[in-house]
């Protein structure tokens, strides 16, 4: 029984472990394709970078 325990809680931890490393993935896709404008508090520091 202990045996099918720590078998059953790897699987479960690998699922897991997979669907958080395909949802971050989508979510670094979407901010390259579709990046956010800078915000007002971004600007100042944007363009003193760019100098």
């Amino acid at each position: 029984m202990l045996k099918s325990r720590i078998e059953a809680r790897r699987v479960i931890e690998q699922h897991q472990t997979l669907k958080l490393s395909l949802e971050d993935s989508n979510a670094f896709v979407e901010a390259i394709l579709n990046p956010l404008q800078p915000n007002e508090a971004l600007k100042p520091t944007a363009l003193q970078y760019k100098k």
